[in-house]
């Protein structure tokens, strides 16, 4: 299984490597992340992907998502949902949705330390790995795509868990 970890701040940022996964999709981005900020390009990024028909459902903390700042108020198309867990049942009790997880047609897991944010970019101290790979071939040698599927699988379905618990976001 191809794996890639990147820390920031550094020259190739983990900003750019999101993005560069997600580019490298085709169908679905799944994703559960405690801050999104407009600042970002993986908001841009995901709204260009949704105008080109990729299905993008995300669910976000509910304090943060209503900043100002937050980029959800305008990742606004019909090929985006977005949601907050809503504060009853078995989410009585939660104080912050703190993942920072991305599932890119059910092949590639990104996840680590790192927030959809400038200072997460430039200033702090964050990680991100990359599971598995949308391509057939790596640097000449065939991937089996299994075992990252097995894990993308596995965290697509936490990120459902959690978006069932939930309503949708409205801006505002």
């Amino acid at each position: 299984m191809p794996v890639k970890v990147l820390f920031a701040p550094d020259p190739h940022p983990p900003e750019l490597e999101i993005m560069k996964q997600m580019l490298k999709g085709s169908r679905e981005i799944w994703f559960a992340i405690f801050t999104f900020a407009g600042s970002s390009g993986i908001d841009d990024t995901m709204l260009a992907l949704a105008r080109g028909g990729m299905t993008i459902q995300g669910v976000l903390d509910p304090a943060q998502a209503k900043q100002k700042w937050a980029a959800p108020a305008w990742l606004v198309h019909d090929n985006i949902e977005l949601y907050v867990p809503r504060r009853a049942g078995d989410f009585a009790t939660l104080r912050k949705l703190h993942h920072k997880l991305m599932v890119i047609d059910e092949q590639v897991v990104v996840a680590g330390s790192f927030n959809y944010t400038e200072p997460a970019n430039e200033f702090n101290d964050e990680n991100i790995f990359v599971l598995g790979t949308v391509h057939d071939e790596v640097d000449g040698v065939a991937v089996e795509h299994q075992p990252a599927a097995a894990v993308a699988r596995h965290m697509k379905a936490e990120i459902k868990r959690i978006i069932d618990l939930s309503e949708r976001y409205v801006p505002g």
